[in-house]
């Protein structure tokens, strides 16, 4: 838990010094899987504060089985949603979508509404980088009437950019741009603009607007 929260609040040192005393505990922490998937988990976060996508990958698929095997598939959930963003980063695509899949269905048969808002979420975008563009879209809007049901404006900005991002794929423009800028203002901090901005500026560049676009990938930069 503390490596979490030094990860997060992007302290990498410290955390990677953490990681490292984490992996000289005693033997016998190695052989209980519940620590195990633990020490994955911190290993996985410190990859990804450290621009590391093959580590946190490799860590978030061994927390994710270590997971299942003790029964927590909330935490299980969690990491396999990770996972696939590590597919993503690395154009990954259809292994991301089948990782998206299981998170899915270990949602929706646990009653997580949350999780199952997430996980749509991130399978549509990634339906629509393997330009499933109809299948994108429907999750996408369905992941957007939860979220605002839920008030998470962080996780609903994120995925209007998503939308957005698929529109735009399907020559649909204007339609874009209306989602990207509902994406910027529903977001509740400047951080979770950063995302909705760069994609604008992408949108503003084949515009021809090359000032405004400039501005804004200087603010998300």
């Amino acid at each position: 838990v503390v490596l979490q929260r030094l990860v997060f609040n992007g302290m990498a040192d410290r955390a990677t010094e953490l990681a490292v005393r984490l992996g000289e505990l005693p033997p016998a922490a190695h052989e209980d899987l519940a620590c195990v998937a633990f020490i994955h988990r911190a290993h996985a976060a410190v990859g990804q504060i450290v621009f590391d996508v093959m580590a946190d990958m490799d860590h978030r698929r061994a927390s994710a089985e270590a997971f299942e095997q003790i029964g927590d598939f909330r935490q299980a959930l969690s990491q396999r949603i990770n996972l696939a963003n590590c597919y993503v980063q690395v154009g990954a695509y259809e292994l991301a979508e089948q990782e998206l899949r299981v998170a899915l269905g270990f949602a929706e048969r646990m009653n997580l509404p949350v999780s199952i808002a997430n996980s749509k979420s991130n399978l549509g975008h990634v339906l629509g980088l393997l330009g499933a563009f109809s299948a994108s879209e429907r999750l996408l809007r369905e992941s957007i009437a939860m979220f605002e049901q839920q008030g998470n404006l962080r996780l609903e900005s994120a995925t209007r950019t998503y939308l957005a991002m698929t529109l735009f794929e399907t020559g649909r423009d204007a339609e874009a741009r209306e989602e990207i800028e509902r994406a910027i203002s529903v977001a509740p901090a400047e951080s979770d603009r950063i995302f909705a901005l760069s994609f604008r500026a992408r949108l503003e560049l084949t515009e021809g607007d090359v000032e405004r676009a400039l501005a804004d990938a200087t603010v998300a930069v």
